[in-house]
């Protein structure tokens, strides 16, 4: 049995440090970007719902943009008078050159409450390119000129974002960041690269809304969690493809994540992730060597040899966290969030056990519950 646990130890580490690898090379790799001066009017939806961590700041990084061609912003929500909005609205004042829209979507258009707020948006935008991004991100001022470089030299259907997670100032933020940096976009690169699947997110997404329409439209989802990914199933499915970049990073702000907080968001994940891919929930269990290495703690009380090799595998994986988030990021993070790292990873592993036997979720105040392929069913 130690033994068994060992190799479980060890293979999680492979796979660890493989999807980081992977990863950092696509990072370094050099721009092959076109210089092309042509660049199409765009459309930048920006669903809204509150007011997230550092909103101003992350909405600024889009008024700021180096855009070379005509953009226009559309704010979007489903609740009369949202704080967020307001605030929108204040800081358009500061940028009267950008054309700015402010909507009060239908919530009843969606059970997905976030597609019920881009339908809305969708609806009035005037230009066919459309870049959708989630309100808790910001972005480098020229991630729009590059992204739709890339869009157009790659002739993508969809074009979406690798993000990392910034900003912690608690330890709920700490171990945010850390899952997404070292942990989901690493995964994501690997399942790219080995499986040929593209892990479409909501932090970011660039398309034509006549090509989206073609393919049944955002209206298709609408009852969906996770459109994200479908969305980008929908245009695999078709031929068109699916791209994720590095040029063009996306920046998840998360300063004062609550531990509940960050439970939940990954419980949610969790769950969507087993429905629609379960080898993929696997590979992602399994990707997590100080769970193993506590299972094998647990599991050899009496062996000294074994306990020192567990001890090091999580020592090991610390030091590993900080390699990578120091060559991601461009920066570590501060020691007392780092070595929250094994707390995390054991959190993790208990919200994936959790993950196999749940399919309720709580998601915007409303209690859902996952159906086949994700299709949502109102509780209360």
């Amino acid at each position: 049995m130690s033994e068994l646990l060992a190799a479980c130890v060890l293979v999680a580490l492979a796979l660890y440090c493989g999807g980081a690898f992977l990863f950092l090379r696509r990072l370094r790799k050099p721009s092959t970007l076109s210089q092309s001066s042509y660049f199409p009017p765009l459309t930048l939806i920006k669903p809204i719902h509150g007011t997230e961590e550092q909103l101003e700041s992350n909405l600024r990084s889009f008024f700021e943009q180096d855009y070379p061609a005509d953009f226009e912003m559309i704010f979007s929500s489903t609740e009369e008078n949202d704080p967020g909005i307001c605030l929108a609205k204040q800081l358009s004042l500061a940028y009267p050159r950008i054309s700015c829209q402010f909507i009060l979507s239908n919530s009843g258009a969606a059970k997905n409450p976030k597609v019920a707020n881009m339908l809305g948006a969708l609806a009035v935008a005037r230009n066919d390119m459309v870049f959708h991004t989630d309100a808790n991100v910001r972005v480098q001022s020229n991630y729009l000129k590059s992204a739709v470089r890339e869009y157009l030299d790659t002739d993508a259907g969809l074009l979406s974002s690798y993000f990392l997670g910034v900003g912690e100032q608690s330890c709920g933020a700490a171990m945010e960041n850390l899952q997404l940096t070292t942990f989901n976009s690493p995964i994501m690169c690997l399942a790219e690269t080995v499986a040929g699947v593209p892990c479409v997110t909501g932090k970011s997404a660039l398309f034509r809304r006549s090509e989206l329409q073609s393919l049944g439209g955002l209206e298709s989802l609408k009852d969906m969690l996770a459109e994200d990914y479908l969305l980008g199933r929908l245009y695999q499915t078709h031929g068109r493809p699916v791209v994720l970049s590095t040029e063009a990073l996306i920046y998840n702000v998360n300063c004062l994540t609550t531990l509940r907080m960050f439970l939940a968001r990954h419980s949610r994940w969790l769950k969507i992730n087993a429905v629609l891919h379960p080898a993929g929930f696997l590979v992602r269990a399994i990707t997590n060597p100080v769970f193993w290495a506590a299972l094998l703690i647990l599991c050899s009380t009496s062996k000294r040899n074994w306990l020192i090799f567990a001890g090091l595998a999580i020592a090991g994986k610390v030091l590993l966290d900080y390699f990578f988030l120091s060559r991601i990021r461009g920066e570590s993070m501060k020691l007392r969030f780092l070595l929250l790292s094994p707390l995390k990873d054991l959190l993790m592993a208990l919200v994936s056990i959790h993950a196999i036997f749940s399919r309720q979720i709580v998601w915007r105040g409303k209690k859902l519950k996952l159906g086949a392929g994700t299709r949502l069913k109102c509780i209360s």
